[in-house]
């Protein structure tokens, strides 16, 4: 029995081995995101309760669960159709990621006067953009 049973573990864990990536990816936009929310709190000087703070595990499980039942459905089902492996599997944890990447902008916002990542990314591109003229005139010999 015991070897029966240590068996279905093996078979079990090589059968999710190839979204082990996805979840790790996944987990850490939770992790970003409720540390985000925790210091939004905290700069605005909220208290953090556990209760709030404990959805996080179920958030977690909720998202591991998912990832792992679409590509059950993904292998088991959809393989013969869709040429492409994992193909909904890797769209489901995009759209768990772009959820929590739209979490954590609102958290960003919540205590940086309503500046966003869009403000972060035009201040970067602005930057690479005075790069490129710098290099430009160094290489082309304008002064």
């Amino acid at each position: 029995m015991k070897t029966y049973m240590s068996g279905i573990i093996a078979s079990l864990f090589v059968f999710i081995t190839p979204v082990i990536p996805l979840i790790w990816l996944v987990l850490l936009f939770v992790i970003s995101d409720t540390a985000l929310g925790v210091w939004a709190s905290y700069k605005e000087n909220k208290q953090i309760e556990s209760r709030k703070l404990a959805r996080v595990i179920s958030k977690i499980t909720i998202y591991c669960a998912m990832i792992m039942m679409v590509y059950s459905l993904d292998v088991l089902v959809l393989y013969t159709w869709i040429d492409d492996k994992m193909l909904v599997t890797k769209i489901g944890a995009g759209v768990l990621c772009f959820v929590e990447g739209f979490s954590m902008d609102e958290n960003i916002r919540r205590f940086n006067n309503d500046k966003g990542v869009i403000f972060y990314v035009e201040r970067l591109f602005k930057v690479v953009k005075g790069v490129k003229v710098k290099y430009n005139e160094l290489v082309n010999g304008k002064d």
